[in-house]
């Protein structure tokens, strides 16, 4: 048997997304913004700073999950209840 004849969805059984579409989306295009500002910067400590929280941004917008947000427990599923 394959992993997924079992009934489980492979895509939710390594992480679950916290993060909405439009969070991740908005990740990406600020973690852009940060690797080229990073990389535009004249001090060397800028340069990490930047480049790395920005390749950083650019992961989590992609993957969809954020790990300061699964820290407090938050998760896309509580977001839909508070709203209905």
């Amino acid at each position: 048997m394959g992993p997924g004849e079992r009934g489980v969805d492979m895509t939710k059984a390594l992480y679950r997304k916290n993060i909405r579409q439009w969070e991740q989306w908005s990740r990406v295009v600020a973690g852009v913004a940060m690797v080229v500002a990073g990389l535009a910067s004249a001090s060397v400590l800028g340069k990490v700073f930047l480049v790395g929280g920005g390749s950083f941004m650019v992961v989590t917008g992609f993957v969809g999950w954020c790990p300061a947000c699964a820290m407090v427990g938050r998760s896309i599923q509580d977001d839909d209840r508070v709203r209905s």
